[in-house]
């Protein structure tokens, strides 16, 4: 648990917002979204296994000796089951890729209250004075080995009970518990002190400024630093694995903040976000390097993604084409 929004004394964490934040001025702070940014790994995931289970469908219909054993229950269970789950497969992705997307969370000073966007619901609104925060863990078990992630949570909880009304995922998960608390922190300095008592921030790059520069701060936000450059030999080694890997799923991410249709705020949400005068609100400018690398002229990052879009179109294209080929050596 964390300290609660009416507690008068800052405590000992330090407010950090950690590359979180989008936006901030006296109307509101946004800061980039728990959910949105897997999009693209869950759309590219569907799709894939769509077009898997049609191929497999098709390559049984072709490699299945219908003539002397007909059409029975073997044909329709793999080709129309198949079939099925190929259908299933390419409208989740295509669902998933066409719904509406809110991809930043936006906590409203004006009007007290942290809202999120669910797809299942619309928008979350949480009382920011009533809020209960907190960090939790959640752990990850794969065939290759275990990671923990600790994602911020805050929630408004029904009156005299301990049953969570409404629920709000502010930011993403991170790698250290720590770094969550900073983050509440942060935003509750945003809520109740002074704009020249709230930290200075680095806002996280647009995805319409530069696609390789957006990826390196919300993608990789642990493994590139401020001049785009790895951090060390462990995160390079993350860095060059995961992007190969995660390449169309991260093409898949910035088509779909680029081109998605973004819901309809609340009423009294757009009414509280118009603002006018000057930001006084302290915002680190950018580095020469960083400048360089929303204009898509900062050489190094070019050259990494460059070779990255070279192991990834590798990766992708050698998977479907040995898939095939074992297949097709069957026929």
């Amino acid at each position: 648990m964390l300290p609660q929004p009416s507690a008068p004394a800052r405590t000992s964490l330090e407010a950090f917002p950690y590359r979180s934040v989008v936006e901030i001025t006296p109307a509101c702070l946004r800061l980039t979204s728990s959910v949105e940014n897997m999009r693209g790994i869950a759309a590219s995931a569907a799709m894939v296994f769509g077009l898997a289970m049609m191929f497999i469908a098709l390559n049984f219909a072709m490699i299945y000796d219908t003539a002397r054993r007909g059409y029975g229950g073997p044909y329709l269970l793999v080709v129309g089951g198949g079939t099925a789950l190929a259908l299933l497969g390419l409208w989740i992705g295509y669902r998933i890729i066409t719904r509406p997307l809110q991809d930043t969370t936006i906590v409203s000073r004006r009007l007290r209250r942290i809202y999120g966007w669910d797809h299942k619901v619309g928008w979350v609104g949480v009382d920011y004075d009533r809020a209960v925060a907190f960090v939790s863990n959640f752990k990850a078990v794969t065939p290759t080995g275990a990671s923990s992630s600790y994602p911020l949570g805050v929630a408004e909880l029904v009156p005299g009970s301990r049953r969570i009304a409404r629920f709000v995922a502010p930011t993403r998960p991170y790698a250290a518990p720590q770094t969550g608390a900073a983050v509440w922190e942060f935003i509750r300095r945003y809520m109740d002190d002074a704009p020249s008592e709230v930290p200075p921030v680095v806002l996280t790059p647009d995805h319409r400024t530069n696609a390789f520069a957006w990826m390196d701060r919300e993608l990789y936000p642990d493994m590139i630093d401020r001049q785009h450059r790895l951090t060390n030999a462990y995160t390079a080694f993350g860095f060059w694995f995961f992007s190969g890997v995660y390449y169309l799923p991260n093409w898949m991410e910035y088509w779909i903040r680029r081109y998605a249709r973004r819901p309809s705020l609340p009423s009294e949400l757009a009414a509280a976000l118009q603002w006018e005068g000057e930001n006084p609100y302290r915002i680190l400018p950018a580095t020469p390097e960083e400048a360089l690398a929303m204009q898509g002229n900062l050489p190094h990052m070019r050259k990494r993604w460059m070779r990255v879009s070279v192991w990834g179109i590798l990766f992708w294209s050698f998977l479907p084409l040995a898939f095939i080929g074992v297949s097709v050596a069957k026929w």
